[in-house]
């Protein structure tokens, strides 16, 4: 794997984007709850209805854990395939599983803990039946159905991350960590361009702000402390 050295330097530079996506989330949470005569903020509250059933599900009811182990099993397998990788066994059991892959990288070994697969398929599901029927009455018992299931992702990753984990550890803990919540953040955002009045070119204009921003401060900062150093030195 990565030297150590580059790992950290990799999680470094990555913290800005972070910062960016995470002010370009903000906005558009805003944004969304303030769009469209009322559609955006219905929209919102219906996913944080199903995401509040999720939790309230996963903490008193006894957790549905090979149900976890499926989706972490075939997102490891799908990010392989997708990367190239020949998927040679998939293996679920209650306690865990197992992918063999010809081959992989950080993006298969980390992709089960920011890619969540149950509610990438109930966007995927409620858009492919939209191409042939109307099914716009049921827009917000699907949206309750996306917060349900990225709720079920975030608490069981939050749960897993919680414990050793060799896909993280693989890659680090600082630089892993990083780009699970650069990507969640990411995903959130293109969630909510998909519920919501918002369009994609709001999200990018504001995301290249936001980047423009952050980065524009990490200068700064950084030529003030490179000329505090060398006045300091000299």
């Amino acid at each position: 794997m990565w030297p150590s050295f580059i790992r950290m330097g990799l999680g470094v530079l990555l913290i800005p984007a972070g910062i960016a996506i995470t002010r370009t989330l903000g906005t558009l949470l805003v944004s969304s709850g303030s769009a469209g005569d009322g559609t955006g903020l219905a929209s919102l509250l219906s996913v944080a209805a199903g995401a509040v059933t999720w939790c309230a599900v996963f903490c008193l009811l006894p957790q549905p854990l090979r149900t976890y182990v499926v989706a972490h099993e075939l997102t490891h397998a799908l990010w392989g395939a997708l990367m190239g990788a020949t998927i040679f066994k998939v293996k679920v059991a209650k306690t865990g599983g197992q992918v063999q892959l010809s081959h992989t990288n950080v993006w298969v070994t980390l992709a089960p803990y920011f890619f969540p697969l149950y509610t990438v398929v109930a966007v995927l599901v409620y858009y492919g039946i939209s191409l042939f029927y109307d099914i716009s009455p049921y827009r917000y018992a699907w949206l309750v159905l996306v917060g349900l299931t990225l709720g079920f992702h975030l608490t069981f990753t939050v749960r897993t991350l919680s414990m050793p984990q060799p896909d993280i550890l693989a890659y680090g803990r600082f630089f892993s960590y990083v780009l699970i919540y650069v990507c969640h953040a990411l995903f959130v955002s293109v969630l909510l361009i998909l519920v919501s009045p918002l369009s994609g070119r709001q999200f990018l204009q504001t995301l290249l702000a936001d980047l423009v921003w952050t980065w524009g401060g990490v200068l700064v900062g950084a030529g003030r402390l490179i000329r505090f150093l060398s006045t300091g030195w000299a």
